[in-house]
Formats: C-alpha cells, sequence, structure tokens
C-alpha cells in the first residue's frame, strides 16, 4: 500500500511559538512581515516539516499568508499543497496546468498566482471563489519571482528576459509594462542579470534579487535606475553574496536575503547585515544546499525550501525581541537609595563571590564557586529558586540568553566556556581559552566575548560556529597602556552598535573599541577627552539606555556614573564597610528592569541590591527656597585649608523629604565658597564628612551645587567667603521640595568668661601621650546654666592642647569621662572646643601643652548665646591609689615596699655604678659589709654545730641547719641588691633576664629567711621541752624529730607563698624621646606583683605568721625554762623563796629573753615596710626604708653573736671545733 505522500509531514509546534509578541502587519500585504528586534536570532538547527525521506516531495516554492497558512508548489506531482502551522491535518491541494512552477504569491483574499515554467511562460492564477485558474499574464519567459503590491499590481521577474514587469489586475488585457532591467543583461543601475526573487514595499519601492551581479537592487517608484543596498558594487559596505534567489522585508524594512549560492540567509538590521542561517558546515538540519525560497510565518519563524534535501526547513525564532541583559531608560540625574537590601549572603553565595547575570525578566543568576552552583531567583523571589550543579568550581563570570541557556566560566582548570542548553539539559562546550574569562558578553550577532586579565585580551567567537576559532576583539597579549594594549582587562560591555567597552582595571581607564578597530580610545580615565577622570582599577561596566556608562571602581569599593564629561559616584561613596550603604571590592554589577541596581559586594561575600528612586526626576514639586547670610567681624572663624588663613562662616542644618537631586547656589557682591558635609561639621577637622566644595570658579566667582541629597542624611551646608577675613551679605538659594528644612547652626561670639592663667614648673605634670614625656596642666571646673552650645578656647603664645571630661578627670586614666579632645589643629596651634554643654552636669577643662615640659601664660575664653551663664573654678583631682608608669601602661601596686620600690627611682638609668648618687653607693657597700659579716657568721656557726657534741639533741641539728640557710639567705639578699642595681642601670638588660629575676629571687630570699626563723623556733622549743621532760628527756628522739622537722618544715613554709611565683611579673613600658628636648626613648622595667583584695589579706596574715611565729614560740619557751627551772629547784630548796629563785633564772638565762626580743626587734622593720601603702615615695625618706630594709636581714648575720657566744657549752664546741680546723687547714 502507498503511502499518501501529502500527509507525511512534520509539524512542530511549541510554546515559543506561542507566544504571540507584537508583529505588525501593513495592510493590503498578505504576507508576513515581523516586527524583529535589533538583536533577532533564529535556532541554528532547523525542524524538518517534510522531506523526501518520507514520500516523493520535491517542494519548490512557499508562501506564508498572515493567518499562518502554509503554501507549497509539489514540482512532481504538478500542484499547490495548503496547510495551516496550527493544525496537523492537510487543509487542500490544488491541481489544475501547472507545469514546473517557478515562483507563488498569494493574496490576502486567497487568490493563489503561480508562474509555469518557459515552456508555458504564462502567469496563472487560482481564484478562491471559484476554484479555477485563469491567465492572468503572458511574459516572455519563466517568472522566477511574483509580488501583488497593495494596488493589486501584478510584478514578475523574467529570468532570462533580465527584467522585472508589471501588469495592473483590474485591466482585463495580458499586457505588461518593464518597470526594471532593460532586457539585457548587464550591471548598469538601470540593468539586471538573471534576476529572481521580488519584493514591493507600501511605497511601491521594488527589490529585486539581481542574481546573476550577486547583488539585491532597489528601483525607487518611478525610477529606472537602481541602487544597490546589499551585495557587489553597493555604494556602503553591505555583505558579499552569491546568486541571491529570494528576499523579504520585516516590519522596519530591514533586508532578509536567500543567499542561493552560499547555501545561507542573510539578515539586515540598524547595525547592517548579519548571517542569521547556514551560517557554518554542520549537521544536517543546520546546512541548507541551494535553498530556493523562504517566507516568515505569523511568529517570525523562517521557513525555508531546501531544495538539493527536499525538504521544508522551519528556523525557530529565539530571542523574540528581549533583551539579553536590561539597560533601562533612567533620567538625566538619576538617584539609588544608598541603603542596600541583601539579596543573598555568603551562606547562599560562598566566599569571595563575582559571577552575577540578570535577565530580560529579571531572573536573578549567581554562581557558588566553591560548590560550583549556578544559584537563580526568578522575579520578586527571596528564595532561591533553583539550584544547577556543575563540575567546574571558581567560575567568574556568567551570561545567559534570553531563551535560557547559560554560558558560564570554566577556564581555570580547562580553559574553556560550558555552555548549558537548557531544552536538552546538558553542557557542551562553548568556547576555548586561554585561561578563566573575569568577564563574558553576547553581542547582538550572537558573537560571545571573553576578558583574560591574565592574557591581557579580549576574545570573541560566533556561539553557532563549531570551530573554535577565537577572534582578537581588543589588546595584543602583552601587558601595556598603549591604545592597542590592555592591562589585565576584566569586565566588558557590547552595545547595539557593536562597540565593545573594556574595564582595563591596572591601566585605570574604560577603553571603547569600534566594531573591527585595533586601537582602542579612553572613554572614561586620567587620558580621556571627553571623561578626564582618575580611576583606581575599574573591574566592571554596564550601559543604561542612554549609553552612560555605570563603572564597578573596585580600590574605592564604590560605583560610578559617567555621562558627557561628567563622572559621579552613585553608590559606595562612604568608603569601606560591611554595613548596607557600603562595598568592599565589590566585583560585578547589572541593572534590573526597574533600574535597581544589583552589585555583587565580593568582600562582604553578598549581592547587594540598591532601589531607584522613580521620582529622583521629577521636577514638577520643586520651588525656590531663599536664605540669607551676614559675614561680620563677630561671626565664627574656622581655618578651612588648617593653615594660617582664617575665614568667618555660618553653617546651616539641611534636612531633605526626598532622595533626589537638589541645586544649591550663592549670590552675593563679594566672592564665595560653599562646602556641604554629611552628618557633622567639625570647624576643627574641616575634612571630616566633606561631601563636595565649590569655590565658583565657573559661575561668577560663587559657589553653584548639583548633586543628590538623601532624605536619611543630615547635611551642612557651609557658608564662606574665597578670601581669608571677608565679610559681607550672601544670598543663598536652593531648588528643592517645600518641606526642606534648613536650620542656622552658627551663632555670634558673645565672651561669657575669660581668665589669664599660666603654665609653670609648679604645675602637676601627667603623661598626655603615650609616646611623650610629662605636660604641665592645669584643670578647671564648669557649669552652664542653660543646655545650649558654647565656644571655648585658649590664646597664647605656647601650643596648646585641651580635653573636656564629664564629671571628673584622673591624670592617671585621662581615657576615662573623657568627651572631647583639641591639639591646636586649624587654629593656629590653639586649643578649641564647639560643644553642647548641659546644665547639671560637671565639665572638666584640662589645659595642656602639645609639647612636652613647656610652660607658658595662656587666656580662657568661653563664648555662648545671650541670656546664658558659665561657672568656672579650679579644680584639683585628688586620687587615692598609687600606680607604677603612665595612662598607657598602667600597674596598680599592692601594699609593701620592696627593694624594687625603694631604689627604682634613685637609680640612674643607663649610667654605671660611679655615676650614681651617694645613697646608691653607700648602700651598695653597706649590702656587701653585710654579706662578708653573713658569710663569718655562717662559717663560725657552721662549724660549731657540726661537731658531733653539739648534734646529741635536736637544737644542735636545728642550728646546723641554721648557718645554712641564713648563709643562703644573706647570699640571696646580696644577689637581690646587686641584680636590682645592675639590671636597672644597664637598659641593654633583656627583658627574659627582669622575668627570671623578678620570679624567682625574692620568693627563693624569703623563703629562707622565714625557714630560718622557723629553725630558731625550733631551737627555743626543744629546750622547753628539754626542761620540761628534764632527765627523762630522749636525747636519740629529739634528734629524729629534729631530722623530720627540717625536711618536713622548708615544704610549709613555701606552701604558704608558693602564689608569689604566679603573682609576680615584670611591668615594662617604653617613653619616646621629647622632639623638643635632648632625650632619647627609653624602656622602662619594674617587678611588681599584683594581689586581689583577698590575696592581699592572705599574704598580710601570712607575714604576721612569719614573723611573730618565731617570736612568740622564742618568748614562751624562754619564759617556760624560766618558770620551770624555778619550780623544780622550788621543790628541793624549799628554804629558797620562789621569786628569789625565778630572778635567779633570769639572770641565768637572760639570754633565752633576750635573743627573740632582739630578733623580733631587728624584724619589725620589715613587717612595717610589708605593710606600708604601695603609693608611698620612698625617694622622701630613701635612709629610713633603706635602714629598716637592711636591719630587717640582721639576724642572718647574728646567729653566732645570740646562739653560741652567750653558751659556755657551744662556745667550748666551738673552740674544739676551730682548733681542729685550723690543724687540718695547717697539715
Amino acid at each position: 500500500m502507498k503511502t499518501d505522500p501529502y500527509s507525511s509531514y512534520i509539524r512542530f509546534t511549541s510554546l515559543f511559538d506561542l507566544v504571540i509578541t507584537d508583529f505588525c502587519f501593513v495592510l493590503g500585504l498578505s504576507l508576513n512581515e515581523p516586527q524583529l528586534c535589533h538583536s533577532a536570532s533564529w535556532n541554528r538547527r532547523g525542524i524538518t516539516l517534510t522531506n523526501q525521506s518520507t514520500s516523493e516531495f520535491r517542494p519548490r516554492r512557499i508562501f506564508i499568508t498572515t493567518n499562518n497558512t502554509i503554501y507549497v508548489t509539489h514540482s512532481e506531482e504538478k500542484n499547490v499543497l495548503i496547510w495551516n502551522d496550527n493544525d496537523p491535518t492537510l487543509t487542500k491541494i490544488i491541481s489544475g496546468d501547472i507545469r514546473s512552477p517557478k515562483s507563488l504569491f498569494v493574496t490576502s483574499n486567497g487568490d493563489i498566482y503561480i508562474g509555469n515554467n518557459r515552456t508555458d511562460p504564462v502567469v496563472k492564477r487560482w481564484t478562491s471563489k471559484k476554484n479555477i485558474f485563469e491567465i492572468v499574464m503572458n511574459a516572455s519567459n519563466a517568472c522566477y519571482g511574483l509580488f501583488v503590491d497593495i494596488t493589486d499590481t501584478l510584478y514578475c521577474s523574467i529570468f532570462l528576459k533580465h527584467q522585472v514587469v508589471k501588469k495592473d489586475l483590474s485591466d482585463a488585457s495580458f499586457i505588461h509594462i518593464p518597470v526594471a532591467g532593460t532586457g539585457n543583461k548587464g550591471s548598469a543601475f538601470d540593468e539586471l542579470y538573471e534576476p529572481h526573487g521580488i519584493f514591493v514595499d507600501v511605497n511601491l519601492d521594488l527589490y529585486v534579487a539581481d542574481s546573476g551581479n550577486h547583488r539585491v537592487q532597489l528601483f525607487r517608484f518611478g525610477k529606472k535606475d537602481a541602487v544597490t543596498v546589499a551585495g557587489s558594487r553597493s555604494d556602503e559596505l553591505t555583505v558579499s553574496l552569491r546568486n541571491p534567489s529570494g528576499i523579504t522585508l520585516d516590519v522596519n524594512k530591514y533586508l532578509f536575503i536567500l543567499d542561493r549560492g552560499k547555501d545561507r540567509i542573510i539578515g539586515e538590521g540598524p547595525y547592517g547585515f548579519r548571517c542569521v542561517i547556514g551560517c557554518y558546515e554542520s549537521s544536517s538540519s543546520d546546512q541548507l544546499i541551494s535553498p530556493m525560497a523562504m517566507s516568515f510565518d505569523v511568529f517570525g519563524n523562517m521557513i525555508v525550501i531546501d531544495a538539493k534535501k527536499e525538504r521544508i526547513q522551519k528556523f525557530r525564532l529565539e530571542n523574540l525581541c528581549e533583551p539579553s541583559i536590561n539597560q533601562p531608560t533612567l533620567c538625566p540625574k538619576p538617584v539609588w537609595n544608598r541603603n542596600g537590601i541583601t539579596s543573598a549572603d555568603k551562606f547562599t553565595l560562598g566566599s569571595n563571590p563575582t559571577a552575577m547575570f540578570i535577565n530580560g525578566r529579571d531572573s536573578l543568576y549567581a554562581i557558588n564557586r566553591e560548590k560550583g552552583e549556578v544559584l537563580v531567583w526568578h522575579q520578586g523571589a527571596i528564595d532561591l529558586s533553583e539550584t544547577l550543579s556543575t563540575t567546574f568550581p571558581n567560575s567568574s563570570s556568567i551570561f545567559v540568553m534570553p531563551y535560557g541557556d547559560i554560558f558560564i566560566d570554566n577556564g581555570v582548570f580547562n580553559n574553556r566556556v560550558q555552555r548549558w542548553i537548557t531544552n536538552e539539559q546538558t553542557f557542551i562546550n562553548a568556547m576555548n581559552v586561554f585561561s578563566s574569562c573575569f568577564s563574558l558578553f553576547i553581542d547582538p550577532n550572537n558573537y560571545l566575548y571573553c576578558s583574560m586579565p591574565d592574557h591581557h585580551q579580549v576574545m570573541k567567537k560566533d556561539i553557532h560556529d563549531p570551530i573554535m576559532t577565537l577572534i582578537t576583539v581588543a589588546g595584543t597579549g602583552d601587558p601595556g597602556s598603549s591604545p592597542v594594549q590592555l592591562n589585565r582587562p576584566h569586565g566588558i560591555f557590547v552595545d547595539e552598535k557593536f562597540v565593545l567597552y573594556v574595564a582595563d582595571c591596572e591601566n585605570n581607564r574604560i577603553q571603547q573599541f569600534h566594531l573591527d578597530a585595533a586601537f582602542g580610545l579612553t572613554k572614561v580615565g586620567n587620558e580621556s577627552v571627553e571623561n578626564r577622570y582618575l580611576l583606581s582599577c575599574p573591574i566592571a561596566i554596564t550601559m543604561d539606555r542612554l549609553q552612560y556608562l555605570f563603572i564597578i571602581e573596585s580600590n574605592k569599593h564604590r560605583i560610578l556614573r559617567a555621562t558627557h564629561n561628567r563622572v559621579d559616584c552613585v553608590i559606595g561613596c562612604d568608603g569601606v564597610s560591611i554595613k548596607s550603604t557600603q562595598l568592599l571590592f565589590p566585583s560585578n554589577l547589572a541593572f534590573d528592569s526597574f533600574g535597581n541596581v544589583f552589585v555583587m559586594d565580593s568582600g562582604n561575600h553578598r549581592i547587594q541590591k540598591f532601589e531607584y528612586s522613580k521620582n529622583s526626576c521629577d521636577m514638577t514639586s520643586i520651588i525656590p527656597l531663599i536664605n540669607s547670610v551676614e559675614l561680620t567681624e563677630t561671626s565664627q572663624i574656622y581655618s578651612r585649608q588648617c593653615n594660617r588663613f582664617r575665614y568667618y562662616y555660618e553653617a546651616f542644618e539641611i534636612r531633605v523629604p526626598e532622595s533626589r537631586y537638589y541645586t544649591i547656589w550663592s549670590s552675593a557682591t563679594i566672592d564665595t565658597y560653599g562646602l556641604i558635609y554629611e552628618k557633622s561639621f567639625d570647624p576643627l577637622n574641616p575634612n571630616e564628612n566633606l561631601l563636595i566644595e565649590n569655590a565658583g570658579e565657573k559661575s561668577q566667582n560663587q559657589f553653584k551645587f548639583e548633586l543628590p541629597l538623601y532624605s536619611d542624611t543630615n547635611y551642612i551646608l557651609v557658608i564662606t567667603t574665597n578670601h581669608p577675613m571677608t565679610t559681607g551679605n550672601i544670598t543663598i538659594r536652593m531648588l528643592g521640595l517645600e518641606s526642606v528644612t534648613d536650620n542656622r547652626l552658627t551663632t555670634p561670639v558673645n565672651i561669657l568668661f575669660n581668665y589669664s592663667s599660666e603654665l609653670t614648673t609648679g604645675s602637676p605634670m601627667y603623661y598626655r601621650d603615650c609616646q611623650r614625656p610629662k605636660c604641665y596642666y592645669k584643670t578647671f571646673e564648669i557649669y552652664v546654666n542653660t543646655n545650649a552650645s558654647y565656644l571655648i578656647w585658649v590664646e597664647s603664645s605656647i601650643h596648646t592642647y585641651g580635653y573636656i571630661y564629664e564629671n571628673h578627670f584622673d591624670p592617671l586614666k585621662p581615657s576615662v569621662n573623657r568627651l572631647f579632645e583639641h591639639n591646636g589643629t586649624c587654629n593656629q596651634e590653639q586649643l578649641k572646643f564647639i560643644v553642647s554643654l548641659q546644665i547639671n552636669i560637671r565639665y572638666v577643662l584640662v589645659v595642656t601643652t602639645f609639647d612636652s615640659y613647656t610652660i607658658g601664660e595662656f587666656f580662657l575664653y568661653i563664648s555662648g548665646l545671650n541670656h546664658t551663664n558659665v561657672t568656672v573654678q579650679h579644680f584639683n583631682p585628688n586620687n587615692k591609689y598609687c600606680v607604677i608608669g603612665d595612662q598607657c601602661n598602667l600597674h596598680f601596686k599592692s601594699i609593701g615596699l620592696t627593694l624594687d620600690d625603694i631604689l627604682y627611682e634613685e637609680l640612674r638609668k643607663g649610667s654605671p655604678l660611679s655615676q650614681q648618687i651617694v645613697s646608691i653607693k653607700v648602700s651598695a657597700a653597706l649590702v656587701t659589709l653585710m654579706f662578708v659579716a653573713g658569710l663569718i657568721n655562717s662559717f663560725l656557726s657552721f662549724i660549731t654545730f657540726q661537731n658531733k657534741e653539739a648534734q646529741q639533741v635536736g637544737c644542735g641539728l636545728y642550728l646546723l641547719a641554721s648557718s645554712v640557710t641564713s648563709f643562703l639567705a644573706i647570699s640571696m639578699f646580696f644577689a637581690k641588691f646587686w641584680f636590682v642595681v645592675l639590671t636597672q642601670i644597664d637598659h641593654s638588660t633583656s627583658i627574659l633576664i627582669h622575668q627570671s629575676g623578678c620570679n624567682s629571687i625574692e620568693p627563693i630570699l624569703k623563703f629562707f629567711l622565714y625557714f630560718d626563723g622557723w629553725l630558731n623556733a625550733c631551737v627555743a622549743i626543744e629546750r622547753a621541752f628539754h626542761v620540761y621532760k628534764g632527765v627523762n628527756f630522749d636525747k636519740q628522739q629529739s634528734r629524729l624529730v629534729a631530722r623530720w622537722i627540717i625536711v618536713i618544715l622548708p615544704l610549709c613554709v613555701l606552701l604558704t607563698f608558693v602564689h608569689e611565683f604566679i603573682y609576680r611579673n615584670v611591668f615594662s613600658y617604653e617613653v619616646s624621646g621629647n622632639g623638643t628636648q635632648v632625650m632619647s626613648a627609653r624602656r622602662y622595667d619594674w617587678c611588681v606583683t599584683g594581689y586581689s583584695l583577698a590575696v592581699q589579706t592572705y599574704n598580710t596574715m601570712i607575714l604576721f605568721v612569719h614573723l611573730f611565729g618565731p617570736f612568740v614560740a622564742n618568748l614562751f619557751s624562754a619564759l617556760f625554762i624560766v618558770f620551770g627551772v624555778a619550780r623544780t629547784r622550788s621543790k628541793t630548796q624549799k628554804n629558797q623563796n620562789f621569786n628569789l629563785l625565778i630572778r635567779k633564772q633570769f639572770n641565768e638565762h637572760k639570754q633565752l629573753i633576750i635573743s627573740p626580743m632582739v630578733l623580733l626587734a631587728l624584724s619589725v622593720p620589715r613587717l612595717v615596710i610589708s605593710l606600708l601603702p604601695g603609693c608611698v615615695n620612698a625617694s622622701e625618706n630613701l635612709w629610713l626604708y633603706l635602714s629598716a630594709y637592711f636591719i630587717s636581714f640582721m639576724p642572718l648575720i647574728l646567729v653566732f653573736l645570740i646562739f653560741v657566744v652567750p653558751s659556755k657549752l657551744y662556745m667550748k664546741t666551738f673552740k674544739d671545733s676551730f682548733k681542729k680546723w685550723r690543724h687540718r687547714t695547717r697539715q
């Protein structure tokens, strides 16, 4: 069974086809003239409607009406097939005496015109009402092109006669008249050579596909000479053609040419011709071979007769005029809300994101570089709408086509750009590159651009070309600043005229490259003719509809708008921060369709949206505002440049109800100067918060501002003069809204208080600056009776410095309670304050000097409003604590004086011992003598108690240990003194040595000192126990107990102050030299202890235990011995009076009582200085504290005198031991 050849065709319909956009059809013409956008493109993969593989079908001509009805001539069957593209069913087949038809045209009433071949060169009309064919024209040869214009005139291009003729269809005759060509082949303006397709527009202008001359000719109505509009010998550079066979026009009269000899279709647009279909040698669905005819359907799709392949191909219109990117139409002076809205943060974007894109439907695309994910937010979506996972991380750029295909940078690892085909849900390779593409862009001709910072070039490639050939658009590949070079190009933009703009980062410029031009023009930059502006690494650009550039200036973290001869900051103008108004190394920007700006804030890992204020250019509600200013000799004064020149000025606070552009200008008989500040104005720091200034150079010496002001910001307008100390009247005018407020901030000078004072060498001093020596100062307390603004200043011949404190001033804590300070800047080196003071608050004014050790007279002034009053009196700060260092290196001293405290202020740092003061030298001599005496004492005691005769009981062992501990203690005392002296006078001593000595020497000294005292107490207790036991006293057990106590006692003593090692530290600080004096920088190191109150209480208790414990033990043991012996003897000597016996025992054992008394007396000075407050100035009573300190170590050198000399037994033992020692040394 044979298949019906006419029912086997393929119909293609998609959602894309069903989106009917605004096509315009011309009244009277039956064919489609679609409204196409400038960047219209068609899918290069054709859809086959019919082909020979399904039947013996030989399509030759095609026509599509405005209702999307398709007419096709069938060469083999000699008939016409009719169907509607929206209906899969074949509608009609028209047969008749049709002989190899060469042309086809259908009018709006359904009549079909067919041109037969040359064997029967007639034009027949099939009348839809009668369903019959009739001859309407006798041609001299076959018509290869037919057209019926709006006047119902039939045109025929006669191929072999090189002529186009026409006939009025209302004329019953078959006579035709020539309208183009002479009848002879030729290439002159009035000649044709084998004409094919023709088109007549609504102006009755005739377009002819002059196939043999490889051109398209335009014959204006009534003209015999043509204009070549495309192809060979055209007046303008158009496009090269080969045997064009068909033409049609869109509604804008742009040509579409069937270039049969090159198997392609050429399209025209506002910027020239381009290939739109069949541009490459590729697959069968892409490539045409000898196409015969073409026509538009109602959707703008192209239907082409692919003759050699015997098929009909449909090429879908892809973008339907939807722009790839948004270029909003903004008003001449647009304003955006400075408070950005975070659209995406680090949690979604990852770290340091750069890639961002917004398509024509306001869908936001971004890339998480760490995860390799494409993130999509559809229009208005707050939450993430889609996520597309990729296999390539670290993508830097993205570009999205209107039909959804996504181009993604994959140059870091794979040296390519990937294309995501939306319909097929797959990635393909779109472009081979040398490195990562920081920016991607696709122009209206579907060329993909890539900027490669590492290779200093911008390259492009046709996205439809299967051959991966790169075309260099800008840059040579070598870094440089010449017109043909780039240096690390980043952002790129291509406009509708195919002009390329490049953000040339390292050259700090925006370069403009016209199509096929190697030389770039500096559009914005320091060398630009149009916009001379000093950029700092521009990194991204885009453009609005008015062709104004928007530039991300990366190093300055802001967005600029470049118009004609002007560059303004529009977003991120407040500096660097993570606040919503500010940016940190932004890398990309894009508009949505509403004019809002989205910024990839890379340094803050977020996308910020800045909303466009649509009312910012609405001038209907603008009204003029007027204010007057008078500068007089009582006006306030400031130094505009912080130099010796001073100016009278007035200041106004301005608040605007709506963010928009405002105009402010002055008019006066004197030269004026205007400045505008944000938030606040400080005349003593005139560069702080300065927004803009204007000296009136271009406006007859009158300032004028045209700038955006924002409703969420306070502005201060400062009005002054161009020349110093000039007075006069000034009128201020402003174009703004009625509800703009302007409040005067300045008041005339009105002296409320003046006072003369002086800084002398008797004035108190403190460390004003951590890096400077001390300064003299005076303090005043101030009370006001009215909440108002006051002016406080000083006049002096010295450089003054001032501070204001609230309630209290502490020279050791100068940062506490401090409200204001001024160092004389911008006021001729004199302190000055403009401050708001309140009633019932004490303010303390500190007047000091900028330089250290400076004295001189000064005059204090306070000015305020009328009817205000101030009370000023001297202020004396009282401090009840003691510190070491200054306010920058502060340490609060604990109770007690150490040798460090006593000697610290007396030692001359960096001077040898010979240059130290007398007290240091004498102290060194005394310490040395004490050490020698202690050495002798310990030696004599040791040779006494090392004798076995002295060790029969525990006392001998205690005293033997005492002779060793006293030696170690006096040695540590000696070491302590010299460590303090030598480390302090040698400023090169490392901090490590200071720290080691501080942590170890003093605790070890205390350990041996306390251990020795308790050993002496053990001797007394042992003697008392001996008396108590009498004849029952066990000497062996006494020695055993003594050995255990000598082992355990030091551990117990050590545990009582083991925390000392933790709390002891070196307090170190440096003071630099004074610039006005011959002083070098110096470092101070001080061994200090910082105890909490609880630890300090514990230390005091332990100190009493260690000092009074041995004393009590000695004293009570001695009394026990005296009374115990007296009581025992009274029992045996009953005739003796008990009181007499006690007196005898006192006389006999008086050394036992005197010894602890002496030891206590010698130890009391150490107790006293240990309990003294840390703020005691030891230098005022140096010898008193030194004597007390030295005396406290006297017990260490008196062991022999106290324990040996009074005892006959011990003296006898000493003599025997000494003789033995001398005898051994002589041998």
